[in-house]
């Protein structure tokens, strides 16, 4: 079992605190209230709170983008709802479709719980068409290409894109690692994984990666 790091709870402790201040300075804020909820849920694990806060915003303005893809972010990972998280998704999408952010989401929820290879890379590829920097849906997509279709060429450029916008992201460089692992190039894998190591030397999973590649290689 994994250990807790008692530095990072009690810094969301504090966090929560500070954002319970200044939602008592200015209560009507849905910026304010969607930052919140994602503490409540990502870090804290306090759905049902963030349900909550998520809901209020909603009740005051029914057209906010930002706080129906954080509700279907935790409809997804939350409670595990995923009718739930895609309809969500899918009405942030009426309200703006060029929302990156649910268009990613929704290839996500297309890819991993839908299996939904063609509709997973329509929306990515929207998502690209309005920001071709999107470091998410590049890996996302990259590893849809990879995985479900054996694409190795496209996922390489998806891959590559997503470093080129931010070096040091760990998925990519994580997913990017495995494909390269999986086609033979033990010397760009551990390249990658190096490369994540030294972002998080604390990643115990990129950890075991790598030393398992090490291990079969030597």
């Amino acid at each position: 079992a994994g250990l807790v790091d008692e530095s990072r709870r009690d810094g969301a402790g504090e966090a929560k605190g500070l954002y319970e201040r200044a939602l008592a300075v200015e209560p009507s804020s849905d910026e304010i209230a969607c930052d919140y909820a994602t503490l409540l849920h990502a870090r804290l694990g306090l759905a049902d709170e963030a349900a909550n806060v998520l809901k209020a915003v909603l009740e005051r303005n029914a057209t906010n983008v930002l706080a129906m893809c954080k509700y279907g972010r935790l409809f997804e990972d939350g409670y595990k709802q995923h009718d739930r998280a895609e309809e969500m998704y899918r009405r942030a999408l009426d309200m703006d479709p060029t929302c990156v952010t649910a268009l990613c989401s929704l290839g996500t929820l297309m890819q991993d719980i839908l299996q939904d290879y063609q509709s997973a890379s329509t929306f990515y590829r929207r998502a690209l068409e309005v920001n071709p920097k999107h470091t998410t849906t590049l890996c996302n997509y990259g590893t849809l290409l990879h995985d479900a279709m054996n694409d190795f060429e496209r996922a390489e450029d998806m891959y590559k894109a997503a470093l080129a916008t931010e070096p040091t992201h760990p998925t990519t460089l994580c997913n990017f690692a495995g494909m390269q692992r999986e086609r033979g190039d033990v010397a760009a894998a551990e390249k990658l994984y190096r490369r994540s190591i030294a972002s998080d030397p604390s990643d115990s999973v990129n950890l075991c990666l790598l030393a398992n590649l090490l291990r079969e290689a030597k």
